[in-house]
Protein backbone atom coordinates (compact mmCIF):
# COMPACT_ATOMS: atom_id res chain seq x y z
CA UNK A 1 0.00 0.00 0.00
CA UNK A 2 1.50 3.19 -1.18
CA UNK A 3 0.27 6.60 0.74
CA UNK A 4 1.50 9.71 1.79
CA UNK A 5 0.52 9.26 5.73
CA UNK A 6 -0.14 5.92 7.48
CA UNK A 7 -2.21 6.22 10.72
CA UNK A 8 -2.37 3.16 13.44
CA UNK A 9 -4.57 2.83 16.22
CA UNK A 10 -2.92 0.11 17.86
CA UNK A 11 -0.68 0.01 20.50
CA UNK A 12 3.35 0.03 19.37
CA UNK A 13 3.95 -3.45 20.30
CA UNK A 14 0.86 -4.63 18.51
CA UNK A 15 1.61 -2.66 15.56
CA UNK A 16 4.86 -4.11 15.85
CA UNK A 17 3.91 -7.76 15.42
CA UNK A 18 1.09 -7.29 12.88
CA UNK A 19 3.36 -4.88 10.11
CA UNK A 20 3.91 -7.13 7.05
CA UNK A 21 7.46 -8.43 7.23
CA UNK A 22 8.30 -6.87 3.64
CA UNK A 23 6.49 -3.75 5.20
CA UNK A 24 8.91 -3.23 8.19
CA UNK A 25 11.82 -3.84 5.78
CA UNK A 26 10.77 -0.51 4.17
CA UNK A 27 13.28 2.79 5.34
CA UNK A 28 9.94 4.62 6.75
CA UNK A 29 8.11 1.49 8.66
CA UNK A 30 11.63 0.74 9.75
CA UNK A 31 11.72 4.16 11.90
CA UNK A 32 9.52 1.51 14.55
CA UNK A 33 11.48 -0.31 15.70
CA UNK A 34 12.85 1.59 18.61
CA UNK A 35 9.66 2.74 19.95
CA UNK A 36 8.32 0.72 22.33
CA UNK A 37 5.40 0.48 24.59
CA UNK A 38 4.12 1.54 28.51
CA UNK A 39 2.22 0.70 30.38
CA UNK A 40 -1.28 2.45 30.94
CA UNK A 41 -3.72 2.68 33.84
CA UNK A 42 -7.04 4.12 33.61
CA UNK A 43 -8.85 4.99 36.38
CA UNK A 44 -12.87 5.83 36.75
CA UNK A 45 -13.90 7.75 39.66
CA UNK A 46 -17.54 8.07 40.08
CA UNK A 47 -18.97 10.84 42.39
CA UNK A 48 -22.07 10.61 44.13
CA UNK A 49 -23.30 14.28 43.28
CA UNK A 50 -22.62 16.30 40.37
CA UNK A 51 -18.39 18.05 39.91
CA UNK A 52 -19.24 21.68 40.48
CA UNK A 53 -17.35 23.16 37.23
CA UNK A 54 -17.19 26.78 35.99
CA UNK A 55 -16.26 25.24 32.17
CA UNK A 56 -18.45 22.89 30.66
CA UNK A 57 -17.98 19.97 32.47
CA UNK A 58 -14.28 20.37 32.84
CA UNK A 59 -11.75 20.16 35.48
CA UNK A 60 -8.26 21.16 36.00
CA UNK A 61 -5.03 20.11 37.77
CA UNK A 62 -1.37 21.24 38.46
CA UNK A 63 -0.24 18.04 36.80
CA UNK A 64 2.52 18.42 34.54
CA UNK A 65 1.41 15.12 32.50
CA UNK A 66 -2.37 16.37 32.22
CA UNK A 67 -3.72 19.03 33.61
CA UNK A 68 -7.61 18.98 32.15
CA UNK A 69 -10.19 16.02 32.96
CA UNK A 70 -13.41 16.02 31.70
CA UNK A 71 -16.67 15.04 33.39
CA UNK A 72 -17.26 11.81 31.46
CA UNK A 73 -21.32 11.69 32.44
CA UNK A 74 -21.45 15.24 30.81
CA UNK A 75 -19.42 14.69 27.39
CA UNK A 76 -20.15 11.15 26.94
CA UNK A 77 -23.09 9.17 25.75
CA UNK A 78 -22.20 6.29 27.12
CA UNK A 79 -21.51 7.55 31.00
CA UNK A 80 -24.75 10.10 30.52
CA UNK A 81 -25.68 10.50 33.86
CA UNK A 82 -27.81 13.67 35.31
CA UNK A 83 -27.29 13.13 38.77
CA UNK A 84 -23.35 12.04 39.08
CA UNK A 85 -19.69 13.26 37.54
CA UNK A 86 -17.32 10.93 36.64
CA UNK A 87 -13.84 11.74 36.06
CA UNK A 88 -11.61 9.40 33.99
CA UNK A 89 -7.57 9.16 34.73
Amino acid sequence: VTADFYVSALPVDVFKRLLPVRWAADPFFAGIKPLRGVPVINLQLWFDRKLASSLDGLAFSRSPLLSVYADMSRSCAEYADDKRSMLEL
